[in-house]
């Protein structure tokens, strides 16, 4: 039993189990006993250690729960991924026309106070108090 590790592990569901497994084994062997757990493909989740995600390959190396210093009684966390995301940008490669100002609208280069666009070829609009926004 020496060879054995005991691995506390929690899910996005705040799931929580513990598995032995074998201190030389495989992230892809770690991977398996999970899926097996909560029902989830390995490719759909991620498992977290010390702030790092644990891959089964990196660089054409397989890894093991060594090569992340996995020891008894180390915390995982396993997140899952969701599909979707966002939309790619819609003018993506096209020219855009620069901003449209009104003529009483006065244009400076002073920094955008909120985004902190500090731009000097993208001008933005004074603001009466004298900020700048754009």
């Amino acid at each position: 039993m020496a060879d054995m590790i005991q691995l506390f592990v929690t899910s996005g569901s705040n799931k929580k189990t513990t598995f032995q497994i074998h201190k030389d084994a495989s992230v892809e062997d770690l991977m398996r006993k999970i899926s097996d757990w909560n029902g989830i493909d390995s490719a759909s989740q991620r498992v977290l250690f010390a702030a790092k995600e644990l891959v089964m390959n990196k660089d054409g190396k397989k890894m093991y729960l060594s090569d992340y210093k996995l020891q008894d009684r180390s915390q995982l966390f396993v997140v899952f991924q969701l599909p979707g995301g966002s939309d790619p940008d819609p003018l993506e490669g096209q020219v855009r026309q620069p901003k449209q100002f009104e003529d009483a609208v006065k244009l400076t280069d002073l920094s955008d106070m909120i985004t902190w666009d500090d731009d000097p070829n993208n001008q933005r609009a004074k603001m009466p108090c004298g900020h700048a926004i754009g």
